[in-house]
């Protein structure tokens, strides 16, 4: 059950850890620690005292349990009395020995993890191979196409003795290759964020929509009576706007009143409107474009998957015969190793050539989305002549017998 007082959202409670915390950070540097202590974490941490005040109440800052928060403040003032003793070591052994003691423990602890290297960030390294090579689109294919880098590899150049195939995988739209379990980490982090990243588009869209073209629409009408106001006279009767048409493609049903419709601040870019639909067209247009290559990029890499399980099941077959071979005697194992290793780099050279053949014929090549979609535009197209020319001959067959 949330509670109905919070104590950081209490004046007295914070001017209280306030204080607290500045003393503490008072009287923790007049401790003197010997060289090995001081600078042992580096010169980048500094003070280790001052730094463990730091980090206890950074950890404790979210606490709103009466419990926890009295333990801790109780905590912070028993501190502050042995900070204050271990000042004068000479007066005070004991706490000076035990603030040593516990400060070379917690350095023992944290060395270890401060010699680890740093993970290296979201850029490929130098020598990586990307798995797919993108083609820029071209003077008739609008989008960009992909072809495999490397891929599929003959068996020599495989670790293990046996090819694995990859699985096609999808999530939210995006698609890739998954070889082994459980995912790795790099590739959920990237699938994270792009998928964000959508999430943040979808959101700022609705926003546009939903919000931000209303009040433009709204500033526009102030503008517009402003300066009927300033003119004294209405404007009315031009032609329909540019910036908004019943044609429109993005379809707002935004509900604009006539008397806007037709005037002058709807007529132009000197709109408020005008950006934020100019926004939305390049958001929808990112969007489609973004589905499109989507869509190329799965398709490049379910063809793949199926080169990639064409070649095991021959290898396989190759493996067994060549095994048999072994068990009569005919062969060695060597030797059928290297047999099974000649015919998977037989295939893959067939399969690259046929692979080049397809990238040079012309010049370009179009995509199965492509060729589907232009031979879905020639049906429809040959559907509506034929339904035209049957029109057209029932009209001239209904005139004749009229004339009769």
């Amino acid at each position: 059950m949330p509670l109905l007082f919070q104590p950081k959202h209490d004046g007295r409670h914070r001017r209280a850890c306030y204080a607290l915390y500045r003393a503490l950070l008072r009287h923790g540097p007049r401790v003197p620690l010997p060289n090995d202590i001081a600078t042992g974490l580096g010169p980048e941490v500094g003070n280790p005292i001052k730094s463990l005040i730091r980090h206890g109440f950074y950890r404790n800052r979210n606490d709103i349990s009466p419990r926890l928060v009295i333990s801790a403040l109780r905590n912070g003032y028993k501190f502050l009395d042995l900070l204050q003793r271990a000042a004068d070591p000479v007066a005070h052994r004991n706490e000076h020995a035990s603030v040593l003691s516990f400060l070379r423990e917690n350095q023992e602890r944290l060395l270890p993890h401060l010699n680890v290297p740093k993970p290296r960030g979201s850029a490929p390294n130098p020598g990586t191979i990307p798995l797919l090579t993108t083609i820029p689109p071209k003077y008739r294919i609008p989008i960009a196409t992909y072809t495999p880098t490397r891929r599929p590899l003959p068996l020599s150049e495989i670790k293990g003795s046996e090819r694995k195939v990859p699985r096609l995988e999808e999530t939210y739209g995006f698609t890739f290759l998954r070889l082994t379990k459980p995912q790795p980490a790099d590739l959920s982090r990237v699938l994270r964020q792009r998928v964000l990243r959508r999430r943040a588009g979808i959101d700022r869209v609705l926003e546009l929509r939903e919000v931000l073209i209303h009040e433009a629409i709204e500033e526009d009408r102030w503008d517009f009576l402003v300066e009927n106001l300033q003119t004294q006279h209405a404007r009315s009767g031009s032609a329909p706007p540019s910036s908004i048409r019943n044609d429109d493609p993005l379809d707002f049903d935004l509900h604009i009143p006539n008397d806007l419709k037709y005037s002058k601040p709807f007529k132009g870019e000197d709109t408020y409107y005008f950006p934020l639909r100019q926004a939305l067209i390049d958001i929808q247009r990112w969007t489609t474009e973004e589905l499109k290559g989507q869509f190329e990029r799965g398709q490049t890499l379910w063809n793949l998957v199926k080169q990639e399980r064409t070649l095991a099941d021959a290898e396989a077959r190759e493996r067994s015969l060549q095994q048999k071979k072994v068990r009569e005697g005919l062969v060695t194992k060597e030797e059928a190793t290297k047999a099974v290793e000649a015919l998977s780099a037989k295939l893959v050279a067939q399969m690259r050539l046929d692979q080049k053949t397809r990238m040079s014929d012309g010049g370009w090549q179009q995509s199965t989305s492509q060729k589907n979609t232009s031979q879905q535009k020639s049906e429809f197209t040959g559907q509506r002549r034929n339904k035209a020319d049957v029109m057209a001959q029932t009209r001239r067959g209904a005139g004749g017998a009229g004339k009769q």
